[in-house]
Order: C-alpha cells, then structure tokens, then sequence
C-alpha cells in the first residue's frame, strides 16, 4: 500500500468495497449467521426492498439486507451473491481494509465469497457550494462558447482500462441549480481467470488495496491545485 497524506479537510462522502460470488444456496442460514455473530458491532438490520422477491429470483448484485453500527459510521450489505462494505465517516483505507476483511471472514462462514465474480471499489465525492465544476477539477468544457448559466445540469462519464481486467469509471454530476458536485470513482474487475479461484481472504483485500492506490491517484490528478490547497 502506497503511502497518501490525508486531507485536511477531504470531499470524501463515502467508501464502498463490494464483492459477488455464486449465489448462496440458502439465503435465510446467510443473513441469519451474518446477524448472529455480527450483532455486537452491528446491532441495526434493515430488510432491504429486494427482500420481497422470492428467493427462487436470483438479480445479480441485489442488496436485500443491510447491517449498521450504533453510530452509522459503518455498514455493510447482504444478497443471494453479494457483500458491499460501506464506510460512511472514513478514516483512512488500512482501518477501512481491516473493516473489509473482518466482515470477509465472516461471511466465508456462509458463502464461496473466494470464488469472486466481481469485485469492486467505489469513492464517492462530494463538494459543497460549487460555482463551476471546472474550478474544481481539471475538466475542460464541451465546447468553446459553453454557457454555465444557460445549463441545468453538467454529467459525464468516462470508462478507462487501467490494468489487465481492471476498470475504472469516473463520474461527474453537477446539477447547477444544487450547487454540489458529485466526483465517483468507480473501479471494478469482473472477468477473472477461472483456474486462479478460490481466491482467500488475503488476496481479496490485496487487489482492494492496489485497487486503492489507482483510484487515489487519479483522484489527485483531476482535483484541481486550487482545491487541493484549500482542503490539504
């Protein structure tokens, strides 16, 4: 894991780590073990709208239960193939990695969560009080004459391969009107080579950690140095 000062004061809204695996063969025996031995730390469990289908209907990624701590910090999310590990107020990737793998080795108790079909990390920011977008990070306009004051809404999106397999998704949406900027990172994998699986626990929270380093970088290289002075 590459080094990153910390902000002070960082755009930062929320962390999500998710994985997907072959759908669990009782979904009941999941979430009741995921609620029993995480009740301590997670002790409020919301039955989620995908709940109502019947768990003859398999929607890949499909969240139906989520699990919060007492102070809502930290949650993490269940369905028949998936786990996402949401961290609310971060405080840094190693205690947010810790928090992934935690929630991971409990989980393989009840899922082949090692046998990945997906895996993603997702840093969703958020800035207030936005005149422009293009103060904020280093995007240009679409086109030469383009009026700020004459759009509604400013949203783009652009797909980049950064490894072999590896994605990341960058998205921008600015409602003008709103006034906040929402910047979401998005990296994903989800083809992998099927005689690397089962993969443990360690090499899970491997590729979310180098996964990390590309994602923070190519946050530092859009935020513009106006910004970044002022949050640093």
């Amino acid at each position: 894991m590459a080094s990153h000062a910390p902000w002070r004061n960082p755009p930062l809204q929320e962390a999500v780590f998710e994985v997907r695996f072959p759908p669990v063969d009782d979904y009941s025996i999941f979430v009741g073990g995921m609620a029993e031995v995480k009740r301590n730390r997670f002790p409020k469990v919301d039955r989620l709208p995908a709940d109502e289908l019947p768990p003859s209907i398999v929607v890949s990624g499909a969240v139906r239960h989520r699990f919060t701590t007492e102070d809502k910090s930290l949650l993490f999310q269940t369905g028949q193939d998936v786990i996402s590990v949401n961290a609310i107020s971060y405080s840094g990737f190693t205690t947010f990695a810790n928090d992934i793998e935690d929630i991971l080795r409990s989980a393989q108790n009840y899922a082949d969560v090692g046998r990945v079909s997906r895996l993603g990390l997702r840093y969703i920011n958020r800035f207030e009080k936005v005149e422009s977008p293009f103060q904020i990070l280093n995007i240009v306009p679409p086109f030469s004459d383009f009026d700020l004051s004459k759009t509604e809404k400013i949203q783009a999106n652009y797909i980049k391969q950064e490894l072999n397999k590896l994605f990341l998704s960058k998205n921008v949406d600015f409602p003008v009107a709103d006034s906040n900027l929402i910047f979401d990172l998005d990296a994903f994998q989800q083809d992998f080579d099927l005689d690397s699986l089962p993969w443990d626990i360690k090499t899970i929270v491997d590729w979310a950690d180098k996964t990390h380093d590309i994602v923070w970088e190519n946050f530092e290289s859009l935020v513009s140095e106006t910004e970044r002075s002022r949050r640093e």
